[in-house]
Order: structure tokens, then C-alpha cells, then sequence
């Protein structure tokens, strides 16, 4: 029997998307292993408390704590420690989900437990609503770090991103590049609020570029951030800097340099980073659409702040005078 060339191309693009697949499979597991590893070095006791994982292990993992920090080397521990990771992110998924519903008892009765004792000690410095709210919280969290939520992983997105670090910039590759492509248009792909902020830099920046306005009226001119770095880098870095301060408001504990929103941009397009993204949108009140577009503007804008700084440095130089 034989396959035309259509048929051929079709078995091609299948067999592309299947590899793909695999591919996000794979790094799924690594995002899993990667969040489970900070909730056993962060909260060993919770889990130990729960009955999730045994004496030797809470025993190893305050080990490990010590050993990360002290910035020295044990390869058994290690081992063993790593190994364990993999265990506990391989039964989450049935076995852990209770601990929510625990988590969120034990912080009621918690919370009411802190507001009778204060109203009954009569303590006027205590903020009773304040304490139990803050109890009500803690108890919820705990439940939720050892579930896996979305709200759990965005607080420890930071070393998820330095612990996958290439591995997750090569998933961003699609985001970033698209962003590229729009050029200084992407803007429009960014929330209306974050538009303003790099107006009001610009505006503010004493550049040639006077506002957001006026910089889609130079793009239709032939403005490209390459241009614009080398020639206006007063204006460029002014926009950079409102980035920066936007993507600081995205709530990503942990989450500040360029490497590590590139990285974390490749997180968020696994299923567990998924999780993450949706939370970052319910706090932030952003689309997924609009902080996946944020990320990837300012990591693509990045690629250029050397060459701006480097034109800001020969602009300020004095022009040498020509001896007579």
C-alpha cells in the first residue's frame, strides 16, 4: 500500500503533536516534584501531622533544610530526600486532597478558639477579628499548600522557576516569540492599567516619545524597539521600568528577574502551572491572556535594556573638542 504525500504529511504533524505532548507530560511531573519538594522542606510538620509522610522522612527533610542553607553537599541525603519528593507528589493526588477540608475545620475552630479567649482575657491591644482572621488563614493555607492549589504554587513560583530554570524557558519560546512578532503593537495585549503606567513613565522619561500615544504613532512610522533603544533610551528604559514595576504587581512570591518571569511563563503552560496562572488572575483581577502577555513583553523587551544603557552612556558622554 502506498502513502501519498498528503498522508505522509498528516502522520508527520500527528506524530509533532504527540512528542509534544510527551514532552508536557514529562515537565508537568517536574513541576509537580519541583512545588512538593519546597512544601516538604517548608512544611514537613504539617504533612508529618497529617499522617502523609513517616518519621524518617520529616527527619530527612529537616536534614535537608539545614544542609540547603549551610550550602554544603550530602549526596545520600539528598538521594533519599529526592526520593521522597517523587513519593509524596506521586500520592497527592488521591491521598492529599483531604487535607484541604481539614485544614479548613481546623482554621474555624482555631479562629474561634482565638476570638472567645481574647474577648474573655479582655485584652484591648489584641485585634480579636484581626487574630482570628489570621488563624483562619494559616490553617487554610496549610491545607492548601499539601493539596497542590493554584494559590499554593504561586506562592512558591520563585524557586519552581530557579529549580527548572532552561528547562522552562524553552516552554515560554512560543509566548515570547509571538510577543516579538507583535512588536511595539503588543502593547494592546497588555491590561488597559499597565498602558497607563508606561504612559506615565514616558511621559515623565523627558524622551522623544511623549506617551503611549505617540509611541503607536512613531510605530507606524517605523519605530522598533531596537530603534528606540539605540535612539530615544531615555524612553526606552522609562517603559522597561513601568514593566517592571507591573510585573512586581502580579503577586508571584519570588518572581522579580527577567531569567525567572521567562521561566515562569514556561511553568504557567503545564497543567499544574495552569493552577497558578488562574490564581494570579483571580488576585490580580488580569485575564490569564493579559498577564501571560505582560510577562512575555517585559522578557522580550529585556533583550534590548544593554543596548539602551550602552546608548545612555554615549549620549552623556562630552563631545571631545579638536585641538587647534
Amino acid at each position: 500500500m502506498r502513502i501519498t504525500e498528503e498522508q505522509l504529511r498528516q502522520i508527520i504533524r500527528e506524530e509533532t503533536v504527540y512528542l509534544e505532548e510527551q514532552k508536557l507530560d514529562r515537565f508537568n511531573e517536574e513541576v509537580r516534584e519541583a512545588y512538593f519538594e519546597q512544601v516538604l522542606l517548608t512544611y514537613p510538620n504539617t504533612l508529618f501531622e497529617h499522617g502523609y509522610i513517616s518519621e524518617v522522612t520529616w527527619t530527612r527533610a529537616r536534614k535537608m533544610k539545614m544542609l540547603t542553607e549551610s550550602g554544603h553537599r550530602d549526596y545520600a541525603l539528598e538521594e533519599g530526600f529526592f526520593d521522597d519528593v517523587k513519593a509524596l507528589a506521586a500520592k497527592a493526588k488521591e491521598k492529599l486532597a483531604p487535607v484541604v477540608a481539614k485544614g479548613k475545620e481546623k482554621a474555624s475552630a482555631a479562629g474561634k478558639a482565638a476570638l472567645a479567649k481574647a474577648k474573655e482575657i479582655g485584652d484591648k491591644e489584641i485585634d480579636v477579628k484581626k487574630a482570628s482572621k489570621e488563624m483562619k488563614r494559616v490553617g487554610k493555607e496549610a491545607g492548601e499548600l499539601t493539596a497542590g492549589t493554584g494559590e499554593a504554587i504561586l506562592n512558591f513560583l520563585g524557586p519552581i522557576s530557579d529549580k527548572l530554570g532552561g528547562k522552562a524557558v524553552k516552554f515560554a519560546g512560543k509566548v515570547v516569540n509571538k510577543i516579538g512578532k507583535m512588536g511595539i503593537g503588543a502593547l494592546t495585549a497588555i491590561p488597559k492599567a499597565s498602558v497607563a503606567v508606561i504612559d506615565k513613565a514616558l511621559k515623565g522619561a523627558g524622551g522623544a516619545v511623549k506617551g503611549t500615544a505617540d509611541l503607536m504613532r512613531k510605530t507606524k512610522d517605523g519605530l522598533t524597539y531596537e530603534k528606540m533603544a539605540n535612539e530615544d533610551p531615555k524612553a526606552f528604559m522609562a517603559m522597561y521600568r513601568g514593566l517592571q514595576r507591573e510585573i512586581k504587581g502580579l503577586k508571584m512570591k519570588g518572581v522579580t528577574t527577567p531569567k525567572q518571569v521567562e521561566a515562569t511563563l514556561g511553568v504557567f503552560k503545564s497543567p499544574e502551572g495552569q493552577k497558578a496562572l488562574e490564581a494570579a488572575s483571580n488576585k490580580t483581577g488580569k485575564s490569564a491572556q493579559e498577564i501571560e502577555a505582560l510577562m512575555g513583553l517585559f522578557v522580550f523587551q529585556t533583550r534590548y535594556v544593554a543596548m539602551a544603557s550602552k546608548a545612555a552612556k554615549t549620549k552623556k558622554k562630552p563631545a571631545t573638542r579638536k585641538k587647534k
